[in-house]
């Protein structure tokens, strides 16, 4: 380690800050805390500066608002993936000289994406300002988004999403955001979702940074041993020549109409205690009732003998009220009744005038500390300048809590905390808490099983289609019926031949193949593959199934029902049986938005089948053609995406597919010959004469 990096550790102990990545805290400011000197500059980024000479380091903050909210439909992730690759690369400097770069100034710069901005943290001693400005602009500016380090982001992101998944705070935290904002951006978790990080590539990441990291919606803080002439110097030289507009977003969708509390079970077989989770929408930061509501909050944590945990959360357009606690896992019901009557007298009496009195001693307690820090002075300048007062004082929180009466209070309370916009989210075994909280509201279950995802999309929405949707839904389906060959050909298809290469993926490894598979109305499909000169097949047989393997097909046995019913799923997941599926009558077809798949625009159509399945089928928005398929299925996210169609006898069909669990690529089919109406036989799909040792026939019942 070099004398500079040294000395700089050592000044962050001394002034209590981590010498990891991330400054949680800095130089304390005390009564000699100042107010920042504020510049916008030509390109429009904002500026401000706090002095403090007390101690040679500053500490800097870039925020621009490209969060979670801000992604495009179907590129949950691309947010995280962009703030992580920063650094990973520029224009002047690779991934190992901009590092090399950092560690020769003993500095540190960290990022991180919320749901609605994103954020770049570094810290240097005086000396090192004007460098480290450099780096940190280089970083944000002028980033080279390269396929080889996107891979590994990409692998980074899907870790930590596992892992998330596996944590039951963190979990019900993510699914009360999913649960109150349905379809909406502010339900997408700021990690991304494994669905669509596979899909990611370096277009969308590069797309997704000349959109939304742009000077004229950014704010910049500098707090430290610097003169703001000094500081506005720099920052003019580095980010003078940054240039461009920030997309701006459209504002939030009204919430749709409720009746009564909504249900969300988190399915966790494992666990001992339930996370419970209370939520409601709440305004946006920027509205009168938000300062309100934070101390709505504190009284509510105040009741009762839970002592639950309370969050006010204040983003652009809305917000989130939740209270949080646990309980062991026979006790939920009762857990949950417990903060309903809490939540029933928090309503009927908000106005108690010595608890406000208790809490607006608190928060004037409180807010000095906070400000004691160069990270709390410029979390709390940020806070104003989101709120569109950049020039606000600092004093100007406190004035506005002690401003408040229990009559403002209480009035906020009565307009936000309404029973039909109530959501309760838990975490634990399902089938030992529907039971007890199905007198609650309507109740939806979903799963954690090998990490299944926060169902918060539009192609994975669970409320019910208005008719509008529905209308939109089947003309859709017309419309793609249409741009495949019709009805009637697609009608006609009685049985349909597949030959050409497989790729299977399994972890790093990739083998390759070659596989054939047959379908024959109704419900007779084979699938076979061939590795290394090794032979395997599952086939299905109407009623039953069967497969046949090993060295010279020697190895023939029965199939279970789960793996019938797989492969009943498989034989109706061809184009043919998805399109007929969506133009069935009985089925139920929804539109349900735009999202991209695949690099392409595409219409989401909810597709539920007469005996309850459900698929999603993705249009592609032009040309109505199937660009992809998804559907889950015992907690697992499965999805195809469909490539290279050619018209075969009038029918447009897909020669190659790819295949993804899960968000992983499993499989990818290139087909190099697809046959309709060969007139199969019956007998290709029976089981082996040979094989009936086994002391079944070939339905898999006893002879």
């Amino acid at each position: 380690m070099s004398v500079r990096a040294s000395l700089t550790l050592a000044l962050l102990a001394v002034v209590g800050l981590s010498s990891s990545v991330t400054f949680a805290a800095a130089a304390p400011v005390g009564p000699r805390a100042r107010e920042p000197v504020v510049r916008r500059l030509a390109n429009g980024l904002t500026v401000a500066v706090f002095e403090d000479a007390r101690l040679p380091l500053v500490q800097i903050q870039m925020l621009v608002p490209a969060g979670a909210a801000q992604e495009p439909d179907g590129e949950s992730g691309v947010a995280n993936l962009t703030i992580q690759m920063l650094s990973l690369g520029t224009a002047s400097r690779t991934a190992e000289t901009f590092a090399a770069a950092l560690d020769a100034l003993g500095g540190s710069l960290s990022g991180t994406a919320s749901r609605e901005y994103a954020t770049v943290t570094g810290a240097f001693l005086t000396g090192d300002f004007e460098a480290g400005l450099e780096l940190l602009a280089d970083a944000v500016v002028h980033p080279v988004f390269d396929d080889d380090q996107l891979g590994a982001a990409k692998d980074q992101a899907a870790g930590a999403l596992m892992r998330g998944r596996q944590n039951p705070v963190a979990l019900a935290d993510e699914h009360l955001w999913a649960a109150v904002f349905p379809s909406q951006p502010y339900g997408r978790s700021p990690a991304g979702a494994l669905r669509t990080l596979a899909s990611l590539g370096v277009e969308q990441v590069q797309a997704f940074h000349r959109d939304h990291y742009r000077p004229d919606r950014a704010l910049f803080a500098i707090a430290g041993d610097v003169t703001p002439e000094r500081a506005f110097r720099a920052a003019e030289e580095v980010f003078g020549s940054w240039g461009g507009q920030a997309r701006s977003s459209g504002p939030l969708e009204a919430p749709a109409p409720a009746s009564g509390w909504r249900v969300r079970i988190v399915d966790a077989p494992g666990l001992a205690r339930a996370e419970l989770r209370v939520g409601v929408r709440g305004p946006g930061r920027s509205a009168g009732d938000y300062d309100a509501l934070v101390i709505a909050g504190e009284l509510l944590g105040d009741l009762g003998d839970a002592k639950p945990r309370v969050g006010v959360t204040g983003l652009k357009d809305a917000g989130l009220i939740s209270i949080a606690t646990s309980a062991p896992i026979d006790s939920a019901g009762a857990a949950v009744a417990g903060l309903r009557r809490m939540l029933d007298r928090w309503t009927a009496s908000p106005s108690d005038a010595q608890a406000f009195a208790r809490v607006q001693h608190r928060f004037a307690a409180r807010y000095p500390l906070q400000l004691e820090t160069r990270s709390g002075l410029i979390a709390y300048w940020m806070a104003a300048a989101l709120r569109g007062m950049p020039e606000a004082g600092l004093a100007d929180y406190a004035s506005r809590i002690d401003a408040l009466s229990p009559a403002t209070v209480g009035t906020a309370i009565g307009r936000w905390i309404t029973p039909d916009r109530m959501v309760l989210v838990a975490v634990g075994p399902a089938e030992r808490l529907r039971a007890q909280l199905a007198a609650v509201g309507a109740v939806e279950v979903v799963s954690t099983e090998a990490g299944a995802e926060v169902v918060e999309s539009p192609s994975t929405t669970t409320r019910p289609p208005t008719p509008e949707q529905l209308a939109s839904g089947r003309a859709l389906v017309g419309q793609a019926v249409q741009a495949h060959g019709g009805l009637g050909r697609l009608r006609g298809i009685k049985d349909s031949s597949l030959e050409g290469d497989v790729v299977m993926l399994s972890g790093p490894h990739e083998y390759r193949g070659e596989m054939l598979q047959l379908r024959r109305e109704p419900l007779q499909y084979s699938f076979a593959t061939t590795f290394r000169g090794v032979r395997s097949i599952q086939v299905l047989d109407r009623a039953g199934g069967w497969s046949q393997g090993g060295q010279n097909g020697a190895s023939v046995s029965d199939l279970d029902s789960v793996e019938v019913r797989g492969l009943r799923a498989g034989f109706r997941s061809d184009l043919q049986h998805l399109l007929l599926t969506a133009a069935d009558t009985t089925s139920r077809v929804a539109w349900r938005g735009r999202e991209r798949r695949d690099n392409r625009d595409a219409d989401v159509i909810e597709v539920v089948a007469p005996d309850g399945e459900r698929r999603v089928l993705f249009l592609d928005a032009a040309s109505h053609q199937l660009v992809a398929m998804e559907q889950s299925e015992r907690g697992h996210s499965s999805r195809r995406l469909y490539r290279d169609l050619r018209s075969v006898d009038g029918v447009l069909w897909p020669f190659n597919e790819e295949r993804l669990v899960d968000g992983q690529r499993t499989m990818t089919l290139s087909l190099r010959r697809v046959a309709l109406n060969l007139g199969l036989r019956d007998e290709l799909f029976r089981k082996p004469a040979a094989a009936s040792g086994t002391g079944r026939d070939g339905s898999g019942r006893p002879r």
